[in-house]
C-alpha cells in the first residue's frame, strides 16, 4: 500500500531513513527543508503489513525513491512514476535494477554512479578569483550547465533555472563561481545543505577554459570552507 504523507509523518519518516541518509541525500535532506508536503515537494510511504518498505519524494521535475531493504511493491512505484511523470527517477542501484524493466518501457534509461563524502582537512583555502554566486550571476550559470551534454541532458533549461534561483533564495544552496574575462569560466555548487550535512554537485567549466584545473581549484575551495564549518559533504559521481 502506499499513502501520500502530510507533514505530521516526518519524524515518521526521518526515523525510517536513519543513519543510512548517504543512500538518499535528496530525499533526506528536501524532507528536513521543505517537509513531506509543500508547494515543491510531496512524498508517499509504502508499507507492507504495517511495516515502511519505502519512501517516495517528488520534488520540482525529480522523483527520488528509498528502501532499506528493497522488499517494496515495484508494480506500485512505477504506477506512481506514471502519474508523476518526472524527468527523472533518483534512487539506490538495487532499487533501480528492479523498476528499471518497467520504467524502460516508460522511455526512462538507467544511469549508475557513485557517492562519495569528501575527507579532506578543515583548513579554509583561500583564493582571490573565486566568488560566492549572486541571484544575477545563476541564469549565466544555469545555461552553461543545460549546454553540458551530460548535466543537462535530464533537464528543461527553464525548470533547471527556478530550481537554482528558488534553492538560493531559500537560503538552501551556495554556489561559487570563478570568472574569466567578465564571464563565469567555472563552477561549482552545494546541491543542498543543512547545518551538518551538504552535497557538491554542478561542478562544471566552461569549454574554452578547460585543461587549466580551475574546476579542481573550486572544489577544493567550497569544500573546504564547507567543511570548516562542521559539514559533511557528498559527492555523486558518474563514470
Amino acid at each position: 500500500m502506499i499513502n501520500q504523507c502530510n507533514n505530521s509523518q516526518q519524524e515518521a519518516l526521518l526515523s525510517y531513513i536513519g543513519e543510512d541518509y548517504p543512500k538518499c541525500l535528496y530525499l533526506y535532506l528536501d524532507i528536513i527543508k521543505y517537509g513531506c508536503l509543500s508547494d515543491t515537494t510531496r512524498t508517499w510511504i509504502q508499507t507492507k503489513d504495517g511495516v515502511i518498505t519505502s519512501v517516495v519524494l517528488s520534488y520540482h521535475t525529480a522523483l527520488h525513491v528509498f528502501s532499506r531493504t528493497s522488499d517494496f511493491d515495484v508494480a506500485e512505484i512505477c504506477e506512481l512514476v506514471k502519474e508523476v511523470k518526472p524527468t527523472m527517477v533518483n534512487a539506490m542501484s538495487e532499487t533501480i535494477r528492479k523498476i528499471e524493466p518497467e520504467l524502460s518501457k516508460l522511455g526512462y534509461r538507467s544511469e549508475f554512479g557513485h557517492i562519495g563524502e569528501w575527507m579532506g582537512s578543515a583548513d579554509r583555502i583561500e583564493d582571490d578569483e573565486v566568488s560566492i554566486a549572486k541571484e544575477k550571476d545563476i541564469p549565466e550559470v544555469a545555461r552553461l550547465l543545460y549546454e553540458d551534454e551530460n548535466i543537462g541532458a535530464s533537464y528543461i533549461f527553464e525548470d533547471l533555472l527556478k530550481q537554482m534561483q528558488d534553492r538560493l533564495n531559500e537560503g538552501y544552496v551556495r554556489s561559487y563561481v570563478l570568472r574569466k574575462n567578465n564571464e563565469v569560466a567555472a563552477h561549482v555548487g552545494t546541491g543542498a545543505e543543512i547545518k551538518n550535512v551538504c552535497t557538491i554537485a554542478y561542478s562544471i567549466t566552461s569549454p574554452k577554459y578547460r585543461g587549466q584545473g580551475l574546476a579542481g581549484r573550486l572544489y577544493n575551495y567550497s569544500c573546504s570552507q564547507l567543511k570548516s564549518e562542521g559539514k559533511r559533504i557528498f559527492s555523486v559521481y558518474y563514470p
